[in-house]
């Protein structure tokens, strides 16, 4: 394909508004990328039958989808797409992965800056993310003084722990009356001991311009959602740490309305998500099935009948519950058994996280799990239901970042994880093969795209994976 010059009068011709002629002259010859293997363990016809398709692009405005056989990377195809005009920034946002909703705890420790002022009193409502009530306080306590702090307990403040929604997509959360319905169905109570240390600093103006937020204890609530045709599908788990070094103790989920376990907020976001805009229904949120005592929710999705499948844990061991698509009653219920690297995941205590699923993967052959310490997990799917195949730890020689884009498939036999290897490469893919358990192939990747990032020095001119589905694999029928 055309080198790092070819870009440059591509940026240079863009940014001048020549952009007459462009297209014809960037696709001469850009349709080719060539694919580069390596094999690291294995026969590389371990992965015969299996297609990886990666996404990349440069601005937005160039755009490589480029697909090849694992066993034979000489078969290359590529799709080559060139925007002359450069996206808008609702555009760019819509690339980021579909809508999507997480309820999260509020930050108790960060630093906000204004070169202006912090509009204060208007920065505790539903969709923020700092947990800002006492800052609001002590700002109108200041009177003329320039910096002030002090430390408070977040009890005093608040009765509930305070949750924010994060949603990606064109939707409004405003309104008194749906942050009240919303906090009082998911009311977790505040533990006690919970200290802040606020600072707020004024400038010349005599407006807040500087807040920070530092602690001795971690406060944290997480979620898990899936999209159903009803709405959202959600799990939540949420811990407190008294001091670094204490262990974390679970939050009590117990005075959530319906009680802890699978909840559905409703919503008339479109399935297919080729519009963005959408609604949520917090007077409609329920409980759709329990969760047992003493489990925590980790993750939730659909399989390719439109059940529901929900993994939960109890201590080291996971437990996979397969529902309707009402996600209301229980079909089967199956031990997955200890997931993690050697069989032992993540003490809740440990680098203040549980042990998460990182990717999921359902099909007609089964289903796929991917843990967040990289060991795997498959099941097959027959009349009767789901069931463990095996589960493995992935070879050393496999080194992701905690954020790396994954993909896995599963086809009966043969389990499939490909992932970007590293961030600083992100041409540089990684695939390996299992099979019953054992690593049959290990292969490293490499596209003649880098050759152009090499050549480049801004990172305006980097040609990067897509955030959306930059990397997916398929078996063959």
């Amino acid at each position: 394909m055309k080198k790092s010059a070819v870009l440059f009068l591509l940026l240079f011709c863009v940014s001048v508004g020549t952009l007459g002629g462009l297209a014809v002259w960037v696709n001469q010859g850009a349709e080719t990328v060539v694919v580069t293997g390596e094999t690291l363990l294995g026969d590389p016809s371990r992965a015969a039958g299996l297609e990886l398709t990666t996404h990349s692009e440069m601005r937005l405005q160039l755009g490589w989808k480029t697909a090849f056989s694992p066993d034979n990377p000489n078969q290359t195809s590529t799709d080559f797409t060139f925007y002359s005009m450069i996206p808008s920034m609702w555009e760019r946002f819509q690339t980021g992965g579909g809508a999507y909703i997480s309820i999260e705890s509020k930050a108790i420790t960060a630093s906000m800056t204004s070169s202006g002022e912090l509009e204060l009193l208007n920065m505790d409502a539903i969709w923020d993310e700092f947990a800002i009530r006492p800052a609001q306080e002590i700002s109108l306590a200041m009177g003329q003084e320039k910096e002030r702090t002090q430390t408070v307990c977040l009890s005093d403040y608040y009765d509930a722990v305070s949750l924010y929604i994060d949603f990606r997509g064109r939707m409004g959360l405003a309104g008194a009356e749906k942050q009240k319905s919303f906090e009082d169905y998911f009311y977790i109570p505040m533990p006690e001991g919970v200290y802040v240390t606020y600072t707020l600093t004024k400038n010349d103006s005599g407006g807040v311009n500087q807040v920070d937020m530092t602690s001795e204890q971690q406060l944290c609530v997480t979620s898990r959602t899936a999209r159903s045709d009803r709405g959202w599908l959600i799990v939540m788990d949420g811990w407190v740490r008294m001091a670094p070094d204490a262990p974390a103790q679970r939050l009590d989920f117990s005075q959530v309305k319906g009680g802890y376990g699978l909840y559905l907020i409703p919503s008339d976001t479109p399935e297919k998500m080729d519009a963005w805009d959408g609604s949520l229904d917090f007077n409609g949120i329920e409980t759709l099935f329990p969760i047992p005592e003493g489990e925590r929710g980790m993750d939730v999705c659909l399989d390719d009948q439109g059940r529901v499948l929900l993994l939960t844990a109890k201590e080291d061991v996971w437990y996979l519950t397969v529902l309707d698509p009402e996600g209301r009653t229980q079909l089967q219920r199956l031990e997955l058994g200890e997931l993690g690297r050697d069989n032992k995941v993540l003490e809740l205590g440990e680098l203040g996280r549980d042990n998460k699923v990182l990717e999921l993967g359902s099909g007609e052959a089964g289903l796929s799990i991917l843990m967040e310490d990289l060991q795997v997990c498959a099941l097959s799917q027959g009349a009767d239901g789901y069931e463990v195949e095996f589960s493995c730890s992935l070879p050393l020689e496999i080194n992701f970042e905690e954020a790396t884009p994954v993909s896995i498939a599963w086809d009966g036999e043969r389990l499939a994880m490909a992932g970007i290897e590293d961030d600083s490469l992100p041409t540089h893919y990684i695939l390996a093969i299992w099979e019953k358990g054992t690593c049959t192939f290990l292969g490293r990747y490499t596209t003649s795209l880098e050759q152009d990032n090499m050549l480049t020095s801004s990172s305006l001119e980097q040609i990067e994976p897509t955030e959306k589905n930059p990397i997916s694999l398929a078996w063959s029928s």
